[in-house]
C-alpha cells in the first residue's frame, strides 16, 4: 500500500485491526463513505452474520475484490481461503456486502468470482 495515501483502521475485535487504502474502501462502501474526513478507525466489531462477529477472512476477501476493482491488485493473499468455494461462504461475504452498503461492482464481483460447484 502506498504509504501516501489515506489509511483508515478496520477494527475486528478488541484485538486485530486491518489497515487499509481509506480512498479505497470509502469507493466500495456507502457506509465508510459517510464517516467522517478525520475519521482513523471504522469499527467492525459490531457486525454479526447470523449471530456470529464477522470473520477476518470475510473481510479480506471483501477486501480483494475492492482492491483488485479500483487498484488492481488485491489487499491480500489468503492461502487458507484464496476464493469463495462454499454456498455459505458466499452468504457470509454477500451478507456483509449488504451489511455496508456495498457498491454494485463489488456484488457482481462477489458472485463472478465466486468458485461454486
Amino acid at each position: 500500500m502506498d504509504v501516501d495515501r489515506p489509511q483508515l483502521q478496520l477494527k475486528l475485535d478488541s484485538v486485530e485491526c486491518l489497515l487499509v487504502d481509506a480512498r479505497t474502501v470509502r469507493s466500495c462502501s456507502d457506509v465508510a463513505y459517510t464517516l467522517p474526513a478525520s475519521a482513523t478507525v471504522w469499527d467492525l466489531s459490531g457486525i454479526l452474520i447470523e449471530g456470529q462477529p464477522v470473520k477476518r477472512e470475510t473481510v479480506v476477501e471483501w477486501l480483494n475484490l475492492a482492491y483488485l476493482a479500483l487498484l488492481g491488485e488485491p489487499y491480500e493473499q489468503q492461502q487458507d481461503q484464496p476464493e469463495i468455494t462454499t454456498a455459505a461462504g458466499l452468504y457470509e461475504l454477500l451478507a456483509f456486502a449488504d451489511s455496508v452498503a456495498s457498491a454494485p461492482a463489488i456484488y457482481r464481483a462477489t458472485v463472478s468470482d465466486s468458485k461454486l460447484q
